[in-house]
């Protein structure tokens, strides 16, 4: 019980950052021993301050609520899965060559596009912008897990660059 509470984030039920990153290191080990394939996603929520300016905190709570559900759903068990930041998150995915990772992180870009949360007899439509990278690509210049998140935030800048609402993979 507490170490569930120490290491999960309370509002998207997901790994908070610091267990997250300690599980995606591990992870990341691992792969490069075995010579794996290993994806991340970073994914953020479009406009939200915005949608909290809007509709209020408590609807941008349940809006990162409903997100942790998509997240849980989208994702096979074994991918590691963590709110990294107030309205980012991200995956990693075990065995998962680039195009993977960029097939599922489209999925659930639909899936969040369609998807609207009520509040207040309100019906909030959100959105989000996913960056994907691989340990498959450079791998001679990826020293830890946290060079891929380097790597994927910036395809997920690219993203938001682009307009938001779509996925963005660094080649």
């Amino acid at each position: 019980q507490l170490k569930f509470l120490a290491t999960t984030d309370s509002l998207s039920n997901l790994y908070n950052r610091a267990e997250f990153m300690n599980l995606a290191q591990k992870e990341f080990v691992l792969a490069r021993k075995n010579n794996e394939e290993l994806s991340l996603l970073i994914m953020d929520l479009d406009n939200f301050k915005n949608i909290n300016d809007t509709f209020g905190h408590a609807a941008g709570d349940e809006i990162i609520r409903e997100m942790g559900s998509i997240i849980k759903a989208s994702f096979r068990k074994t991918d590691i899965s963590g709110r990294i930041g107030g309205e980012e998150f991200a995956v990693v995915l075990k065995h998962s060559s680039l195009e993977e990772a960029n097939m599922v992180a489209e999925k659930v870009r639909e899936i969040v596009a369609g998807r609207k949360v009520v509040y207040r007899k309100q019906e909030i439509s959100f959105t989000v912008s996913i960056g994907v990278a691989s340990l498959r690509d450079n791998i001679n210049d990826i020293k830890d897990i946290g060079d891929i998140l380097k790597m994927a935030d910036d395809a997920l800048y690219k993203a938001k660059a682009k307009g938001r609402n779509c996925v963005v993979t660094l080649d």
